[in-house]
């Protein structure tokens, strides 16, 4: 069915339009660029294709979920703080796809899903100084992951899994201490994990596993004092794993609760 018959002129003052799980087809109609006052626009779990030329004209919107929708660009400028574009069949670099959009204002951004390749672009290292999301897991990006990263420090949540990085240098690791769930897993991250990651003070959720990181544990892990769940299964870890730690270290991360080592 087709979203044209919804959209009507006296709904101009509308901030919140929810059409996820509609099973709607087709192209997104230009029309709904009249809603301009929309906060709020949820097509999620569609059938859409192509393109949406009308968001220049949503100049108050601010989340905007196309998650499963098969969109396969996004254009124009739009000032959101949230985006959602998880699982279509975006491609090619992310550069490709975000270049219309003004990412200043983005506190969240998840991409998971997609088929994009390359690098994690410069440009995301300027989010929003108050981005506490990003999630761009389940792609093929490669390379190092760049220092840019290291810059988001009021960032809560990182997952930049199953994808194919392969190094990062110390600077580059995530360690900002708003810092809860840090999921770099599936990669193939080589090298030894840096005490810098011990900055990340607030962290709860840390999963290394499936990588080709090798060396031992670093000591400032122990700052972590809230960690709960740390999965380093599935490297090259070698030798006295814990040979940096103390019975000090043992005794401050005493909320711990899951320690996976699985094939070391």
């Amino acid at each position: 069915k087709k979203i044209t018959p919804i959209i009507h002129t006296s709904m101009n003052q509308l901030q919140h339009l929810n059409l996820s799980h509609a099973n709607f087809t087709g192209i997104v109609p230009n029309n709904l660029g009249n809603l301009s006052r929309l906060r709020v626009l949820d097509l999620s779990r569609n059938s859409f294709t192509w393109e949406l030329p009308f968001l220049g004209n949503m100049n108050w919107l601010e989340y905007l979920d196309l998650s499963q929708t098969n969109i396969i660009f996004l254009s124009d400028k739009c000032s959101l703080k949230s985006l959602e574009l998880n699982a279509n069949q975006l491609y090619g670099d992310i550069s490709r796809v975000m270049t219309g959009c003004w990412i200043s204002k983005l506190e969240n951004l998840n991409l998971r899903g997609n088929y994009f390749n390359g690098t994690i672009p410069v440009f995301l290292g300027k989010l929003s100084i108050r981005s506490y999301l990003l999630r761009i897991s389940s792609n093929m990006l490669s390379g190092p992951i760049p220092s840019s990263v290291g810059s988001l420090g009021n960032l809560t949540k990182l997952d930049i899994s199953n994808n194919h990085f392969s190094s990062a240098r110390p600077e580059c690791w995530p360690n900002f201490q708003p810092l809860l769930i840090a999921t770099l897993s599936s990669n193939q991250l080589t090298g030894f994990i840096p005490n810098s990651i011990g900055g990340a003070y607030s962290l709860q959720w840390l999963h290394l596993n499936n990588n080709s990181l090798t060396g031992q544990l670093p000591s400032a892990l122990k700052n972590c004092t809230l960690l709960r769940v740390l999965d380093i299964g599935d490297n090259n870890l070698s030798g006295n794993l814990f040979g940096y730690w103390t019975s000090s270290s043992y005794s401050a991360i005493v909320y711990l609760c899951f320690l996976i080592l699985r094939y070391l």
